[in-house]
């Protein structure tokens, strides 16, 4: 029996295009990203996607990507803080220019071992890497057998990545959008009689690559 995990990072916001580090801010869908929210999701339809549960973390730009998606595929979200991003403390809202000029001395330090050292005033790969997959655990307990989707953010998925299948950050990942793009699909199984995890899919948007070959941006 497989436990079916599809991964979708929420649509793009203002502070994405910026390059600003998000964490926990509140910051909505710009209308780009409400376009991709629909294009995948009605990609999603469109392929006869199916999956038992929609979960989402409870940040805006996730939340409201999930409802969007949840529309063309006529399910209930389902909300859960653990999938948010990792928090970025007193660095929420900078750039990595703007951190390295203000807060050059940490930001090294951080980047020396970015799994155990945390943000100032937030969280390390360690620390969001144990809340997200926590609970992806809880879902393979709740719905053995089943295909959940959860949409959350590039970080968190990134942590779920390594927790499930070993896979190494990259820190190329500190510059938002560069590993899990937008809107972009990840998948993971987990065979219930072996113990084991396989990664299906990392960072595919087929959906945004067949719109712009149909002359949508």
């Amino acid at each position: 029996m497989t436990t079916r995990i599809t991964l979708i990072r929420h649509g793009q916001t203002d502070w994405n295009a910026d390059g600003r580090w998000q964490g926990h801010a509140a910051v909505p869908l710009n209308d780009v990203g409400r376009q991709q929210a629909e294009v995948v999701g009605s990609y999603l339809a469109s392929v006869g996607f199916t999956a038992d549960y929609i979960y989402s973390s409870d940040l805006a730009r996730a939340r409201d990507t999930a409802l969007i998606i949840a529309e063309f595929l006529d399910m209930e979200v389902f909300l859960d803080a653990r999938f948010r991003e990792m928090d970025a403390g007193e660095w929420q809202g900078l750039t990595v220019n703007e951190i390295k000029a203000w807060d050059g001395q940490r930001f090294e330090e951080m980047l020396s071992d970015p799994y155990t050292i945390a943000r100032p005033g937030g969280e390390c790969y360690e620390d969001q890497e144990g809340r997200a997959f926590d609970g992806v655990q809880d879902l393979l307990k709740k719905y053995p057998g089943k295909h959940i989707v959860v949409v959350a953010h590039e970080e968190t998925i990134a942590s779920v990545l390594r927790a499930a299948v070993g896979m190494e950050i990259p820190l190329s990942c500190l510059v938002p959008g560069s590993f899990i793009p937008n809107t972009s699909l990840t998948e993971v199984r987990y065979n219930e009689e072996t113990g084991k995890w396989d990664d299906v899919l990392v960072g595919a948007v087929p959906h945004l690559e067949k719109a712009k070959h149909n002359g949508h941006r």
